[in-house]
């Protein structure tokens, strides 16, 4: 319980945000969703992520999202696989300020995968089976820390941070590194 508790509202204005979205082949991403949405990283590293709107698609590619207050957004499209097509996903960070931000084009792609080996000090055995490890790659914000995380071996291009985490903690995993570094 609070008592005396202060809340100050800003005014701003609410604004629109429309573009286009297509898959990686150039044809529209008609009937998918746009999801508009924000995150928020402790300093010590707790994330938390929520969809605040969503649009579908049109059958011209086109989209709209209205009432957007001013803020930070993440702006996701995400095309699911469709038979031997694999899925595809597009992500974009937009500054809302006050006035509609139209022209925004959403363009999904099939990302990447990666492979490797956990090797340990020493090279020495595992102290514990492969499948008590998980490897994570967090898409990294230029501008400051990381900003998302995914789990598969597929992910939209972009920078990113690749940890190895353990399920099981009784032999501490100390570092990890790609390409000789850390």
């Amino acid at each position: 319980d609070a008592s005396a508790t202060d809340i100050s509202l800003i005014a701003g204005r609410v604004v629109r945000i429309s573009g286009t979205a297509h898959t990686s082949q150039g044809t529209p991403a008609a009937g998918q969703t746009v999801s508009l949405g924000q995150s928020l990283r402790s300093p010590t590293g707790f994330m938390s992520m929520w969809s605040m709107d969503s649009t579908k698609v049109g059958p011209d590619g086109t989209f709209s999202l209205r009432n957007v207050a001013p803020g930070e957004y993440n702006l996701n499209l995400r095309v699911p696989a469709n038979g031997d097509v694999p899925a595809e996903s597009a992500a974009l960070t937009l500054s809302v300020a006050g006035t509609d931000i139209e022209g925004v084009v959403l363009t999904t792609s099939t990302g990447g995968s990666m492979a490797g080996r956990l090797v340990f000090d020493g090279n020495v055995t595992a102290p514990q089976a492969a499948t008590q490890f998980r490897v994570v790659a967090r898409p990294v914000n230029r501008d400051g820390p990381a900003t998302g995380a995914y789990g598969s071996t597929t992910a939209s291009p972009s920078a990113a941070a690749i940890r190895a985490r353990q399920i099981d903690h009784s032999a501490p995993l100390t570092s990890t590194s790609t390409t000789g570094m850390d």
